[in-house]
């Protein structure tokens, strides 16, 4: 973790949002332990809507207002293992897409490849001059002053490439 799957999840999100690119974007961490009714929940919270108790009868209820939206982006972050969107969580995936994106960041790589997803996208540590870059960007000319300039690239060589 840590090269900056969730941050670049998070703009694509607002971007989305800023250029109306969808009716709506809703996003939902998930993590190591997926809870499917706290996922559910998330998802209706955002959405507007109350869910019945019964898992079953939620996630038919979260798919039916899902597709009321012709243009949805949903945000599931941090996926660790495989999961049943349809079935078990309510978000219509495959052939019941149109119209509707599902982005996901994981650790693995075979998350991707078990869940069916259109494009994997890897993002890894930043290389070459760009971890330099990114810190002078967020601190400032300032760290090139020549009594700075050896601590702060030291800083820069001990985040080993990750946007820290």
């Amino acid at each position: 973790g840590g090269v900056g799957k969730t941050t670049l999840m998070e703009e694509i999100g607002r971007r989305a949002r800023r250029e109306s690119m969808f009716d709506a974007v809703v996003k939902v961490v998930v993590s190591q332990r997926p809870d499917t009714v706290k996922i559910q929940h998330a998802l209706a919270v955002r959405l507007g809507i109350t869910l019945p108790e019964d898992v079953n009868l939620a996630a038919a209820a979260l798919a039916s207002r899902i597709k009321k939206e012709k243009k949805i982006l949903i945000l599931l972050d941090d996926v660790w293992d495989r999961l049943e969107l349809k079935k078990d969580v309510g978000i219509p995936f495959g052939e019941d897409h149109k119209g509707r994106k599902i982005l996901i960041t994981t650790r693995k790589a075979q998350v991707c490849g078990t869940m069916e997803c259109d494009t994997a996208v890897p993002v890894d540590v930043l290389s070459d001059e760009d971890p330099w870059v990114l810190f002078k960007s967020k601190a400032g000319e300032v760290i090139e002053d020549p009594d700075l300039e050896p601590l702060s690239r030291e800083v820069v060589k001990e985040c080993a490439g990750f946007p820290l």
